[in-house]
């Protein structure tokens, strides 16, 4: 087989994936209100787009015709790419469309780069730093589990570690789980057998403590079909085989576990992770499980935009935008509020339905079913590294039935990673080869790939900083207590989180918000007409639309705007409320009435709508 790039430049870039495995489940910043994806996709963006320009101009150096580079799966690959990139041609939100397509473009660069880089040897160094960083994300849970409060580091959802989120932190963990345990069963010396046990312990000990279902249903998943896969390949598929040392380390991880999940609950009274016997009964009992009940809510209607939809989908990255349309179409879904709005479908392969449509769909699953026959092909209990490798795609797919896993950095980069370890492992025991590109090919893919990561890197950043300006405006972090001070400075970051990233909608709505409050009514338009160009179904958006409108005189299209609002939730109180007002002023008493009763039916105790119906019927 030709080998991949020369052994300089596969160095770099072997340690330029295992900079990036060991920094992106560590990045955080405390100061931004999206914490746990934003942060860690523009490292991720940036990382990337350095690795496959690395990859490029080393390849580029080399001579020959395409020696030096393969292209795995580059058909199935490139077809992917092209149906994600075509779905946006209905897209409500372009520029959301094409930061989902540039981290596709992320996710091939990664999956190439490691095909290329990465071998047996760097996949255990891999493994290796992969379990030092494990153990640090979950030192830092365990310890906020325990109550302790860790400086600038936010927990939205305890213990949530460096990801803001304790769901995230559980995804990442699917990937570190293998990296600890494989070196663990593979090590000869005493001293490493006594590290990696005891990494893998607090690895285990935070998986159970972030409490996350997805997480555990998928590692119980994973292993039986791994047990399995082994069993079928002529394995014993148990322990047998291991020296008395081993089991014994074993066993005393396993006590270790079981101990940090009871003593801490009697012993710490804040004590904050969820309870494991509670957690596991509401995974026997999911119809009644709240949780349960809004993902099966979310689902059936996101089956609805991709039947109204079903050949290329509403376009990639805008199902949060077409989802409110669809928030009743087949039954509630309790989740969506004022405040709460579903952005995901809680299912990566219901929303990759709606988003991309069947032929979308069909081109990811072609891609993981030719990883299946790879998987197939390479598990082995001689290797348990790539076993370690098929655990862990295993566990993260199946985790996306119940999450959205892909659609966070973190797991989407680690997934790619390991894919092409795979691939590039799996090939050195396969019986099947992967066939060389010409020169040509191989170095326009190359230049794609550098490109499109280039893209994507500048974007990200730029909306990383944007996002620093819009948190701190929302957050009024500023010092000073005059409340002129603070809207004017929060008006500024607003504009300037608009000039340095246009596309989101969010900075518009909530500038057209204080533009309102500071009864400036023009500007209040055109920052709320931007803001529903970006996002048309947004019902906040609409509901201010109304009251701009309003305080302008345009009661027309301000019952217009309320109306639109209430087609897409008529649960929304103000928006009723704001109507009856209308609807009072122009004399239109019946339709006031029927408003405020609607709010009533709503929210019995709303005073407003009380206290307007009673002066509508004549009654004190």
């Amino acid at each position: 087989m030709p080998s991949p790039v020369t052994s300089p430049g596969k160095k770099e870039i072997s340690r330029g994936l295992t900079l990036l495995a060991i920094l992106l489940p560590l990045f955080f910043f405390p100061e931004l209100i999206n914490l746990y994806r934003l942060p860690k996709e523009a490292l991720l963006a940036f990382l990337a787009a350095v690795l496959t320009w690395l990859w490029l101009l080393t390849f580029a150096r080399q001579p020959g015709n395409g020696e030096g580079i393969r292209l795995p799966l580059l058909l199935p690959l490139t077809v992917y790419l092209v149906l994600n990139a075509i779905s946006l041609t209905g897209a409500l939100n372009l520029y959301e469309g094409l930061r989902h397509v540039f981290y596709v473009v992320i996710g091939l660069g990664l999956f190439w780069t490691a095909a290329n880089a990465i071998d047996r040897e760097r996949t255990i160094a891999l493994f290796h730093w992969i379990t030092i960083t494990g153990t640090l994300v979950s030192l830092l849970g365990i310890i906020q589990a325990w109550g302790a409060e860790i400086p600038y580091l936010v927990q939205v959802a305890v213990p949530s570690s460096t990801f803001g989120n304790k769901n995230m932190a559980a995804q990442f963990i699917l990937f570190a789980l293998p990296a600890a345990y494989v070196p663990f069963f593979t090590a000869r010396e005493p001293a490493k057998e006594y590290l990696y046990a005891g990494m893998a312990s607090l690895i285990t000990t935070y998986l159970i403590y972030t409490g996350t279902r997805a997480a555990w249903g998928a590692t119980a998943f994973s292993l039986a079909v791994l047990w399995l896969a082994l069993r079928a390949k002529g394995s014993r598929g148990d322990f047998s085989s291991l020296d008395p040392r081993k089991r014994g380390l074993l066993l005393g991880v396993v006590i270790f576990v079981t101990l940090m999940n009871t003593l801490p609950r009697y012993l710490l009274p804040s004590f904050g992770a969820p309870s494991t016997t509670a957690r596991l009964q509401s995974m026997l009992e999911v119809e009644t499980d709240p949780s349960g009940a809004t993902r099966f809510a979310i689902w059936a209607n996101s089956l609805a935009i991709f039947k109204d939809h079903p050949i290329l989908g509403v376009g990639k990255g805008n199902f949060q935008f077409h989802y409110p349309l669809y928030n009743r179409r087949v039954t509630r879904d309790p989740s969506f509020t004022v405040e709460e709005k579903a952005a995901e479908a809680h299912n990566d392969y219901i929303q990759l339905l709606a988003e991309t449509g069947i032929l979308g769909a069909a081109g990811f699953f072609w891609i993981l079913f030719l990883l299946a026959k790879k998987s197939w092909q390479s598990i082995s209990e001689k290797d348990l590294h790539l076993s370690g490798i098929v655990f862990a795609l295993t566990a993260i797919l199946a985790e996306a039935f119940w999450d959205f896993p892909f659609e966070h950095a973190v797991p989407t980069a680690f997934f790619w990673i390991y894919a092409g370890i795979l691939w590039s492992a799996g090939s050195d025991r396969s019986s099947t080869s992967t066939k060389t590109p010409s020169r040509g090919l191989a170095l326009a893919v190359a230049a794609l790939l550098a490109l499109g990561s280039t893209a994507a890197s500048i974007f990200s950043f730029m909306h990383f900083r944007a996002e620093y300006y819009y948190s701190r405006a929302v957050n009024g972090a500023y010092d000073t207590q005059s409340i002129p001070e603070k809207i004017d400075w929060a008006r500024k970051d607003f504009d300037q989180a608009i000039r340095l990233y246009p596309f989101d909608y969010r900075y518009y709505y909530w500038l057209g918000v204080l533009e309102m409050r500071s009864r400036k009514g023009e500007p209040a338009l055109r920052a709320t007409l931007q803001a529903l160009s970006l996002n048309p179904y947004h019902i906040n958006t609409l509901n201010n639309l109304g009251v701009v409108y309003t305080y302008l005189g345009n009661l027309p299209k301000a019952i217009q705007a309320f109306e639109t609002a209430l087609r897409i939730w008529p649960y929304y109180v103000n928006v009723q409320n704001n109507l009856g007002q209308i609807y009072e002023k122009t004399g239109a008493k019946e339709k006031a009435i029927e408003a405020f009763r609607n709010t009533l039916q709503i929210d019995p105790a709303n005073k407003l709508a009380k206290g307007k119906l009673a002066a509508l019927l004549g009654q004190k």
